[in-house]
């Protein structure tokens, strides 16, 4: 299992209130895509961010922290972070969900060998839109628009790491 890192460390208030955003954000994903509890139901783990901010001129940068689920449980919180260098403008912010279709593919995600590029985007964010994508590496992204305007084409990706809760 992944070591605890310092970073990670957050206090049981915070996780108590990431739990309640992570439900919101569950009815903000429900709300637009009709499919989710079976996506849930077929995964092996999950991580939800309920929130992800972004923003960026020439060199940008985004971070959220999540929570991590397997069987319904939660085990563990995890943070993503982005930093992107190219042309962009703007700022937004979007909640996340990573589906884990088996336990190498959650391995590696627990390993912070997960990570996502980023491409060129032209995005008037508005809460009610969604994207999904298929499984990559055993990981599927499904991604519902917070709010904002940015427009990119910059090269990143996200990083995500992983704390696993008792440790």
């Amino acid at each position: 299992m992944a070591a605890a890192t310092p970073a990670l460390a957050i206090s049981k208030r915070r996780i108590s209130e990431l739990e309640v955003e992570a439900k919101e954000a569950m009815v903000r994903f429900r709300n637009v895509e009709p499919n989710i509890d079976n996506y849930l139901a077929a995964a092996y783990a999950y991580a939800i961010f309920p929130s992800i901010k972004k923003g960026g001129l020439v060199f940008g940068a985004a971070g959220g922290r999540g929570l991590v689920y397997r069987e319904g449980k939660l085990i563990g919180t995890t943070k993503a972070s982005q930093v992107t260098f190219g042309a962009q403008i703007g700022g937004q912010s979007f909640g996340q969900l990573l589906l884990f279709r088996d336990e190498p593919a959650f391995e590696l995600f627990k390993l912070g060998k997960s990570n996502f590029g980023a491409a060129a985007s032209a995005v008037a964010a508005s809460e009610g839109t969604a994207t999904t994508s298929d499984y990559v590496r055993g990981v599927r992204v499904l991604t519902v628009a917070g709010n904002g305007l940015m427009a990119e084409a910059a090269i990143g990706s996200l990083k995500y790491t992983y704390s696993p809760l008792g440790e």
